[in-house]
């Protein structure tokens, strides 16, 4: 996406939604700057912090740290958005008391996933691991099952690849993002196996959204 130059594109969606990171001004151009909902992960839920896209800090060629904003505590001035947007964290090891506890003070609605989502992103890539290692879903899978069943439309920007715009790692030994944008394209062809499905009800929702992820809409 980088010299794409779609973030007026983006900006014009009904609904935005951002996941892990917000974009910075350096980055607008490309990304837009518009959000309407931050969907974060554990450290974000935990930390009470929100991660910005920038260059990472390195020290002896390691990751040491990410940008980030505090949005949870008395030096919540600071963060980059604005009231009306909504933050939801993934399912991963923060209950809501925990959650209630540290973003008590923000000045934005904070909720979490759904147990019961969170199952069924991990059942999914539990059945497409093919390894001796569980696959774990990414927090866009997260996002996407959240979601999904929500849109009568979806467009996935930035669900392509395997390299981020601003070197933050996306593969490890639990996460696969290249599985994730093949179980996406399965969805798009119409060609996600029966048994793949954590429920009945995912399958018969999931596919009413018209899913993209660069070319026309596509029935799936």
């Amino acid at each position: 996406m980088v010299g794409g130059l779609l973030g007026a594109k983006i900006d014009d969606h009904d609904t935005i939604i951002r996941i892990n990171r917000l974009t910075t001004f350096s980055y607008v151009d490309d990304f837009g700057s518009r959000t309407d909902i931050m969907f974060g992960n554990h450290y974000e839920a935990k930390t009470g912090t929100v991660t910005l896209m920038g260059e990472i800090d390195m020290q002896n060629g390691r990751a040491r740290d990410y940008p980030s904003a505090d949005c949870s505590s008395k030096h919540r001035a600071q963060c980059p958005v604005e009231e009306d947007v909504v933050f939801v964290f993934k399912d991963d090891g923060s209950s809501s008391k925990q959650l209630k506890k540290k973003w008590k003070k923000a000045k934005f609605q904070v909720g979490l996933q759904h147990h019961n989502i969170s199952l069924a992103a991990k059942a999914v890539m539990a059945a497409l691991s093919d390894t001796n290692v569980t696959l774990k879903p990414s927090t866009g899978m997260h996002a996407f099952f959240t979601f999904a069943p929500l849109c009568d439309k979806m467009t996935m920007y930035g669900f392509t690849g395997e390299e981020t715009a601003d070197g933050h790692s996306e593969e490890s030994s639990h996460h696969s993002v290249s599985t994730e944008h093949s179980f996406y394209r399965m969805i798009i062809a119409g060609t996600v196996p029966r048994s793949l499905w954590p429920s009945k009800w995912y399958r018969i929702h999931v596919p009413r959204c018209k899913l993209k992820m660069g070319g026309k809409y596509v029935d799936a």
